[in-house]
């Protein structure tokens, strides 16, 4: 068992420890009311019925995963943490409900400048999932605290991942090249982009931002389609 698998068994045995006994709500209400205020965004009455529901049942992953969305839209990292960690000790077995919950304990974990056990996360996750969207938020991570060099890396490796029809790492590569000013190479990644979805209306914004109209003359030939 892993040192961090081992600190989020000891903080469910902790939330066990102070369950309520006898309480007149069942914890399928309680997910009910919750999900639903969540799902409206009305997190500040969504949030006491997910701390009612961890304390009738710490297992309850999607109340653990809600209670962190919520303290990230309350500036409050450490508890966001806290409840996500414990949220993807329970599912990471699970590849597609553990997606939401790595992208919110990392955003907890750079908030809180946490940058080595941020990136030794993040590369733990892409080395286990290894999913596009593992290395995409992997670089922008890495934009964010500066690493250029190394988003690149991270940005490209995703396109190796993805399917050859498939234009999210080339409109990530756009974005992020944008962003650092260099124009040119970022209107060649959104054409690639748009050539593999033509349909995606952030991609048409963006090369009309960047001052190219969208149509049929910016296709590009297929060997122009590199999986870097």
């Amino acid at each position: 068992m892993s040192k961090r698998n081992r600190i989020v068994l000891m903080m469910i045995l902790a939330l066990a420890a102070v369950a309520p006994v006898g309480c007149t709500v069942s914890p399928q209400v309680m997910r009910q009311r919750g999900d639903f205020h969540f799902e409206r965004k009305e997190y500040d009455q969504a949030k006491p019925w997910y701390e009612q529901l961890v304390r009738a049942d710490p297992t309850a992953w999607d109340a653990h995963y809600g209670l962190g969305v919520i303290a990230l839209q309350e500036d409050d990292a450490a508890t966001a943490r806290r409840h996500l960690e414990i949220a993807y000790a329970l599912v990471q077995d699970k590849p597609k409900r553990v997606q939401p919950i790595i992208d919110g304990l990392a955003e907890a974990m750079y908030r809180q400048k946490e940058y080595p056990q941020l990136f030794g996360f993040l590369g733990e996750v892409t080395q286990r999932y290894g999913t596009v969207h593992d290395y995409i938020r992997k670089g922008s991570y890495l934009y964010r605290y500066g690493d250029h060099d190394a988003a690149v890396v991270a940005y490209r490796q995703g396109a190796r991942m993805a399917g050859a029809d498939d234009p999210t790492p080339y409109q990530s590569l756009g974005a992020f090249y944008a962003k650092l000013g260099h124009k040119r190479q970022a209107i060649l990644e959104y054409r690639r982009a748009y050539t593999l979805d033509p349909e995606n209306k952030e991609v048409q914004k963006a090369l009309l931002d960047l001052g190219v109209v969208p149509g049929p003359t910016i296709h590009l030939a297929p060997d122009q389609l590199p999986r870097p």
